[in-house]
Formats: structure tokens, sequence, C-alpha cells
């Protein structure tokens, strides 16, 4: 029998941030499409603990690290809504495309945190982005094309400078969703 502690807080975490999701996947966000698909994967896999009596161990090991994905991200989100937006969550839909941006800061430096020896000042040049993109938006700032192509740019170059093959977790659950057959 597996732990279902990650399952109970899942079903915990998934009722606590109901308003928040159903807003992002009602006004369709960038922001949910980015973790649409790990979140059908996560909620299959819920679902497949009590109905599937193979359920073993790589779908447990899928399912908490779908799970502590979305917590992160959602956990993120929330924080700079409540500093940048005064928890307006029509502020967070205003600026979609741009806290997308941000989001995608974040997961770099996360990534980042995977590999065995990650480089400080790697994590902070995507800290040093967020904070820029954050102040630009609140500032009132039009993001520029340069803005988007200034992420890819450091994001190619830093990568490229670990050994270990870059592989994002949003498109390894990409994968399992479509191994899967979900619709997200």
């Amino acid at each position: 029998m597996k732990d279902e502690t990650q399952y109970t807080l899942f079903s915990t975490w998934k009722d606590k941030n109901k308003q928040l999701l159903s807003k992002l996947q009602d006004h369709d966000t960038l922001i949910y499409f980015k973790f649409s698909h790990i979140l059908a994967v996560v909620s299959h896999l819920y679902d497949q603990l009590i109905d599937n009596e193979h359920y073993g161990d790589d779908e447990d090991v899928i399912f908490i690290t779908g799970f502590n994905y979305l917590d992160s991200m959602i956990e993120d989100l929330k924080q700079i809504v409540k500093a940048y937006f005064n928890n307006d969550l029509d502020s967070l839909i205003k600026h979609d495309k741009e806290l997308c941006l941000v989001m995608d800061a974040i997961e770099f430096q996360n990534e980042l945190l995977r590999f065995e020896e990650p480089r400080q000042a790697d994590i902070k040049t995507f800290n040093d982005f967020e904070i820029k993109i954050l102040e630009k938006i609140a500032g009132g700032q039009v993001l520029s094309p340069a803005d988007y192509e200034e992420l890819d740019s450091k994001s190619a170059t830093i990568f490229q400078q670990y050994t270990n093959e870059y592989m994002p977790i949003t498109s390894i659950f990409l994968k399992i969703a479509d191994e899967l057959e979900l619709d997200y």
C-alpha cells in the first residue's frame, strides 16, 4: 500500500486552490495552459490510486513529482499576486502573458537546483530577471519582445553549459499526458 499522505494533501490543495484554478482556466490563460497537462496527469493518477490495483512505484513518483511542481508553481504565483497585485485575480488575468514569463524564470531557477552543482551566478541571473520583469509590470511598463528574447537567450546560454541534458518537467509531463491520452 502506498503512503497516501501526498494524495490526501493533493485533494486538500485542489480544494484550497479551486477558485484560482477555475479563474485561470475560465479565462484561458497562458499560465493555466503552462501546467494544465501536469494537473491532468496528477488528477488522473490520483483517481488511479483507488481504481487501479496495479498502481505502482512509477506512478507514485510521477504523481509526487507533478504535485510538488504544481504546488510550488501555484504558491509562487499566489505570492506574486499578493505582493504585486494586492491579491487581485483580475490583475493576474490582465498580466497573464507577462506573469508567464516570470513563471518561466522561476522554473529555470528550480530546474538549475535539480542539477548536482548549479552555479549560484546562473540562479541569480534568472532571479534578477524575474525581479526586473515584476518591477516593470508593477510600474505599468509594457514588456517588449526584447524582454522575452532576453529570457530565451539567457536560458539557452546557461543550460548549454551543463552536461546534463535539460528536459523541463513541463515537457516530461506533456509526454506522459499524451501517452495516457488525457485531455488538458
